[in-house]
């Protein structure tokens, strides 16, 4: 549904409640900063939890983050 420099965002379906969301999936990096920088942006919304001013994080696969890779 959307495609930034960095990521795309696909619409699916969650499993256990059928509710819409949206799916992002993160490019190849480039560079250590731009791998730091979507960490980041994955601990800043754990952190900041449920407000209704921000996109609720349902969850992630972190499985190749040790190798730096696409999912």
């Amino acid at each position: 549904i959307a495609r930034g420099e960095f990521s795309k965002v696909y619409l699916g379906t969650l499993r256990k409640t059928g509710a819409t969301v949206g799916v992002k999936k993160n490019l190849a990096f480039r560079s250590m900063i731009e791998f730091k920088a979507s960490l980041y942006e994955l601990k800043l919304l754990i952190m900041l939890g449920e407000h209704e001013n921000i996109v609720k994080l349902v969850g992630a696969v972190t499985a190749n983050v040790k190798q730096r890779k696409e999912a």
